[in-house]
């Protein structure tokens, strides 16, 4: 049975309230704060055993909900997220709905709620959690895009910032962080480094894939061997995130085609290149899609929040936001009507 936005925001409305799962995001709130590396003090509640992982599970279903809401309300009729529904829930179709300009505004604050319900369940999830987790700084990362969405800045300048400090970000990631931090002078900087690396040549390419498939087939032999990984969302705790060597040649590729859609986009926006903005959302799609096709959740969510980033750098840039006409022009016009009618009077 198809869903429209109105039923989407109802589900929403529905998971956001307070009691919702046994008041799962206050006992995990509660958990977080009295918790030390992990470790609960001596004597303290049982909070279970899988809340963490039920907060993020619960985290990030409700920023795929709200980001399907938006892009019902964003796109034309019948282009939602396909890629967004292959790693979701795929038992519906979702249709656009044909409420009034007051009902989709109250779906759109809807979703911006879930986006805050998201980011604390996020953040409550990695609060003092045990520090040599490594998806710690892309979950906090999350939390911090998923407070910009809602419209928090001060709360996701202060997650995102714990994250691009802790060293365990990819260039992807870091990316995304300046995004929301508006931090975006080293963005080219990053994307010509990336794209010069060595690493990225096509006989060190082929040479890493030629690895991992090595690995691949010592793995069927029962033999076990060290090779990156390319679907987990961050990467080893030591790992300098603006060393490339420690990066799969699957990653390697989907950050410098990332990086280059980012620098492509944000050069659109400061010289007014509409067409080389819509080319470069086309490519932050082609992303989403191998993402979906290798299981990358990790650089999925990136390429996909980042859309949604570009496109609220594109509508608040100055570019966009000064008027077409220099002010005074009406006035002018005005006074110079008054003037003439004064003179005919005077005649």
């Amino acid at each position: 049975m198809p869903r429209d936005a109105a039923q989407l925001a109802a589900q929403l409305a529905e998971a956001t309230e307070v009691g919702f799962r046994n008041r799962l995001l206050a006992r995990g709130q509660a958990q977080s704060m009295i918790r030390r590396n992990g470790d609960l003090p001596q004597g303290a509640q049982n909070f279970g055993t899988y809340l963490d992982q039920d907060l993020l599970e619960y985290g990030y279903s409700l920023m795929s909900t709200a980001l399907r809401i938006l892009e019902i309300h964003t796109t034309a009729p019948g282009t939602a997220d396909d890629a967004a529904d292959d790693l979701v829930d795929t038992s519906q179709t979702i249709v656009p709905s044909d409420g009034s300009d007051e009902s989709i505004a109250d779906q759109i604050a809807t979703s911006r709620n879930a986006f805050l319900q998201a980011s604390y369940a996020l953040e409550a999830a990695t609060r003092n959690a045990d520090p040599n987790t490594s998806e710690i700084a892309f979950h906090r990362l999350i939390a911090g895009a998923a407070s910009h969405m809602a419209g928090y800045a001060a709360r996701a300048f202060s997650l995102v910032e714990a994250s691009r400090v802790s060293g365990r970000l990819s260039p992807m990631e870091l990316t995304l962080a300046d995004l929301v931090m508006r931090d975006l002078d080293g963005i080219e900087e990053r994307t010509l480094r990336l794209r010069s690396s060595p690493e990225l040549s096509d006989d060190a390419l082929t040479a890493a894939l030629s690895r991992a498939d090595d690995h691949g087939e010592d793995a069927d032999n029962g033999e076990e061997r060290d090779a990156p990984t390319d679907a987990g969302p961050a990467f080893a705790p030591d790992q300098d995130s603006e060393v490339l060597d420690g990066l799969g040649p699957i990653t390697l590729l989907l950050s410098e085609h990332y990086l280059s859609s980012v620098s492509a986009a944000m050069f659109a926006i400061a010289f007014g290149r509409t067409a080389l903005l819509a080319a470069s959302i086309t490519d932050l799609r082609l992303g989403e899609e191998a993402c979906n096709d290798i299981a990358a959740p990790g650089p999925w969510w990136v390429f996909r929040l980042t859309r949604h980033m570009l496109a609220d750098i594109d509508e608040t840039s100055i570019r966009a936001n000064l008027p077409s006409d220099p002010p005074g022009d009406d006035d002018t016009d005005d006074a110079d009507a008054e003037s003439g009618e004064s003179d005919e009077g005077d005649a």
